[in-house]
């Protein structure tokens, strides 16, 4: 008995001695980053800056920084003049093609070494200048179009990833639009392995390459000649969407930002009414408006009547049809017909004629309102059909989300009846900019 007492203490020794051994993986591990939105960079009162080019200053904000401020130190890095004098031969290389092969096509891709080197050039000439250093605490944090790649990194790392997120987003264009990658939505561009179909306009290469022709060779500005490429792609094929009512704020949507400074938010039960698109792609539809897209006016205006709410955003893109797409935009025809059916005011409604899909039906409805000073802690109220609130309650609805966004958009909260459910825009990653939707981004 006292020879089991005495096994048993060596054995519990032995393992208290083991498990206390130092292990620098156990004692120290790392640390975790704290949650994402934790760490704000956004800020409210930023003033962003422009070009005359709407569509650049929308899917590549970095270079238009980058060009207003003239920053010579970026232009001195030697991968940029590598990059540069590449994209200059390859012009050179197609100037007198009258077609493209699938592999010359590629080249106008950034490679994965080509944007490991620029994010190290990004990095050194942000540890050299302050003027860099300005540009990333002045500019890029303050705008929240990168939001979501702040909390909890260095700045060094943020400015990567801004370069990473601006390189994928040239790519997406180059391999949507002339490679024939099919896209991450197939209805947003027609593509496929042998290349861009020719929907819309006849001898596709040629026209590509002229646009690329009357590109100006001798800027020096860093990351021009690529984006300037993915531009010329979206703008020989009219698709321009996501700048098309730009600048909103000062027409569609400027009577109600004004109207939004006098709203005393406690006086409702909700801070908006969120009220997503429908393509007009059903028998019965007109060809601007679609019969489901009436109903989700008119319960928006039943609740906006009821005291709900102040202001309504309505959120639609030109979905339907694909090829060649449509020139009637969902939000903008929905805004009309409740303005001249039900009579209701032009300064509460807000539109966001970029949606093309639930996801980011509510995603930009929860970017209008944090940067319009709408409160994002206070409950929405998205109204649309019961088959619709259906499809956002799922947990489908989440995992799509978090697929093809990183998050989702906010918080749902109360069935309140088939047609409404809360909402709850507290999420600041939306504002980030999204690479992989050229069209809505």
């Amino acid at each position: 008995m006292k020879l089991k007492r005495f096994y048993f203490f060596v054995l519990v020794t032995l393992i208290v001695f083991i498990g206390c051994k130092p292990d620098n993986t156990i004692i120290n591990p790392p640390k975790p980053p704290p949650p994402v939105g934790v760490k704000i960079g956004f800020d409210s009162t930023y003033l962003p800056v422009s070009t005359e080019n709407k569509l650049q200053d929308k899917l590549f904000y970095l270079l238009t920084v980058i060009q207003k401020s003239d920053y010579q130190v970026i232009i001195e890095q030697p991968e940029f003049k590598t990059l540069r004098e590449r994209y200059k031969s390859l012009f050179a290389e197609v100037s007198n093609s009258t077609s493209l092969s699938k592999a010359v096509r590629q080249k106008f891709l950034i490679s994965k070494t080509e944007s490991e080197s620029l994010k190290r050039a990004f990095v050194r000439a942000y540890n050299s200048d302050v003027l860099m250093r300005d540009i990333v605490k002045k500019e890029l944090l303050p705008s929240g179009n990168w939001e979501m790649y702040y909390a909890g990194t260095t700045d060094t790392t943020f400015l990567k990833l801004v370069v990473e997120q601006t390189v994928a987003a040239v790519d997406t264009i180059i391999n949507q639009y002339l490679v024939g990658t099919k896209s991450q939505y197939p209805e947003d561009g027609p593509s496929d392995n042998n290349g861009p179909k020719n929907l819309y306009t006849s001898d596709y290469a040629r026209q590509f390459i002229d646009a690329i022709n009357s590109i100006d060779k001798n800027s020096t500005t860093v990351l021009n000649l690529p984006i300037a490429t993915a531009l010329s792609l979206l703008t020989m094929i009219n698709r321009d969407e996501a700048v098309r009512f730009e600048p909103l704020a000062t027409g569609e949507n400027k009577a109600v930002i004004e109207n939004i400074k006098n709203i005393v938010w406690n006086n409702y039960t909700y801070a908006s009414l969120i009220v997503p698109g429908d393509s007009p792609n059903s028998e019965g539809d007109a060809i601007n408006l679609s019969e489901s897209a009436k109903k989700h006016v008119q319960y928006a205006v039943e609740a906006y009547n009821g005291g709900l709410a102040p202001v309504i955003i309505i959120s639609g893109a030109n979905v339907y049809p694909y090829y060649p797409p449509t020139q009637y935009f969902e939000a903008i025809e929905m805004k009309k017909y409740m303005m001249q059916t039900y009579s209701i005011p032009e300064n509460v409604i807000l539109v966001d004629p970029c949606g093309r899909h639930t996801t980011t039906n509510l995603r930009n409805a929860a970017r209008l309102i944090i940067r319009l000073g709408i409160p994002r802690y206070k409950k929405s109220l998205i109204v649309t059909t019961k088959s619709q609130n259906d499809i956002i309650e799922a947990p489908s609805y989440a995992t799509r989300c978090n697929l093809e966004l990183g998050y989702m958009p906010g918080k749902l909260g109360e069935r309140i009846a088939d047609v409404r459910l809360e909402f709850t825009p507290n999420n600041i990653n939306v504002l980030t900019l999204n690479s992989k939707d050229p069209l809505d981004p």
